[in-house]
């Protein structure tokens, strides 16, 4: 209520977008992603000096993701080609080089999302990206490492390196 009272008062512009990206976390995390999306690139729009600007990134990146994931494709080269797709992958790319505080989930997602596509080079660089970034939850640097262990063996035939993914993988996702 606090966030639409503010946007409906039209305070500082700053205020407002601040209160823009809220509803638009809000309606993410409830999984209203088209909501979140059109909340999001309203504070794009609207303030181009908004500081959490590279985190609105992350999470318009984050948002087409879902999109993408929970849309229902008629064939696969239609999926492959998806707006939702190419949106997420700019939109993390901007939360990396803009250095949103996300910066390295957003490498792991993009490298995922290379490696879902086929693309196992960009997948390679930026999934080895994030499983050397101590700032990546051990959740996420768990699989950004099972992932560089099957590019590696399933691409690359390397199968010492894919081995060491691996067991990075295995160290990480222990428990004490």
């Amino acid at each position: 209520q606090r966030f639409t009272q503010v946007v409906e008062f039209q305070t500082d512009p700053l205020v407002t977008a601040d209160a823009h990206y809220g509803l638009a976390l809000i309606a993410q995390h409830a999984g209203h992603s088209e909501q979140a999306r059109e909340l999001l690139r309203e504070v794009l729009r609207t303030c181009p000096n908004f500081p959490k600007r590279p985190d609105v990134h992350f999470a318009l990146g984050q948002t087409n993701e879902a999109l993408w994931r929970n849309t229902a494709w008629k064939h696969e080269q239609e999926k492959e080609d998806s707006e939702f797709l190419q949106r997420a992958m700019e939109h993390y790319q901007q939360a990396i080089e803009r250095q949103s505080q996300y910066h390295p989930l957003a490498s792991f997602c993009l490298g995922k999302l290379h490696y879902e596509t086929n693309h196992p080079e960009d997948a390679l660089s930026y999934l080895r990206r994030a499983s050397t970034d101590t700032a990546l939850e051990s959740r996420y640097a768990v699989e950004a490492n099972y992932l560089l262990g099957n590019l590696c063996r399933d691409q690359r035939g390397d199968l010492a390196q894919a081995q060491e993914y691996f067991q990075i993988a295995l160290k990480k996702g222990a428990t004490p």
